[in-house]
């Protein structure tokens, strides 16, 4: 039975990546997409004392604004990251229940 609610969401790696990029689009005000409006609400802190936005978990990496989210289910692993303010992104996703820390590797490589 597929997952529903919170495990809800059904992609791949490059739609998701087209996604990130287009919020980063829209950061710049270069989307036809979503307004910049729009964008900075889904990457800025609802509340300081939590790391999340409106749909995403944001922080900072050596200097530089980041958003993206991160999940698991049984047989599955996911994380997407992009930086803004530096022009890039990554997503991974595994199908396996092992694994999950080569998905991490793979996207915290944008910041090396």
């Amino acid at each position: 039975m597929p997952e529903l609610s919170a495990a809800g969401l059904w992609t791949t790696p490059t739609d998701l990546s087209i996604f990130g990029i287009e919020i980063m689009k829209a950061i710049n005000g270069n989307s036809r997409f979503m307004s910049k409006r729009s964008a900075q609400l889904m990457i800025t802190k609802v509340n300081q004392a939590a790391p999340t936005g409106l749909g995403f978990f944001v922080s900072e990496r050596d200097g530089h604004r980041c958003f993206g989210h991160d999940g698991c289910n049984n047989g599955y692993h996911s994380n997407m990251v992009f930086s803004p303010d530096k022009g890039n992104g990554a997503v991974a996703m595994n199908n396996a229940d092992i694994g999950a820390e080569i998905v991490y590797e793979v996207t915290e490589a944008i910041f090396k």
